[in-house]
């Protein structure tokens, strides 16, 4: 099977805080591109799988970058997410 993507994606070791229903997940980043990540989500996370929507905050540079992301597809413990607002100064 070929797969194309549409944006270059990075293979990762990123931190990256998953904000579900009122908590916190502390979950890796595995794959990157401008347009979305894959992340190995904490086991914790897994109970949160039915929202449309999350914020992930990416643990790069001094501040970090937050962004709003819809979830594309899950596989075992990894997800990917699509991006759908990143925050300005970002």
């Amino acid at each position: 099977m070929h797969h194309h993507r549409s944006a270059i994606r990075a293979q990762t070791d990123v931190p990256v805080s998953v904000f579900a229903d009122g908590h916190v997940f502390e979950c890796r980043a595995i794959d990157l591109s401008t347009q979305g990540a894959v992340v190995e989500r904490a086991d914790g996370l897994l109970a949160h799988e039915a929202r449309p929507f999350y914020w992930l905050s990416f643990a790069v540079g001094q501040r970090g970058v937050r962004v709003l992301a819809r979830p594309a597809w899950k596989s075992g413990k990894r997800q990917a997410f699509r991006f759908i607002l990143i925050t300005a100064p970002d």
